[in-house]
């Protein structure tokens, strides 16, 4: 275990920003985080605490993904013309 507690911390160069503009789901940088948290990893050890996050990161993605990009692109361009 570890070694890939070792691994998830090397994985944390991906928050600095020439980086971190590269992904496609950023909040996995958040998760990053999380799982080096002893109290995270035992709550993942609980299907209701997995199902709960499942359905979380879902209505993220439903309600702040797509919508919060293009409306960030949108007043970049409005700030540009």
């Amino acid at each position: 275990m570890g070694e890939f507690v070792d691994y998830l911390s090397y994985l944390k160069y991906w928050k600095q920003p020439e980086y971190a503009q590269l992904l496609k789901y950023p909040q996995c940088l958040y998760f990053l985080d999380q799982l080096q948290d002893k109290r995270f990893c035992e709550e993942l050890h609980k299907q209701e605490f997995v199902v709960w996050l499942h359905q979380q990161q879902i209505l993220h993605w439903q309600y702040h993904g797509t919508d919060l990009r293009e409306g960030l692109l949108r007043s970049e361009t409005d700030c540009a013309g």
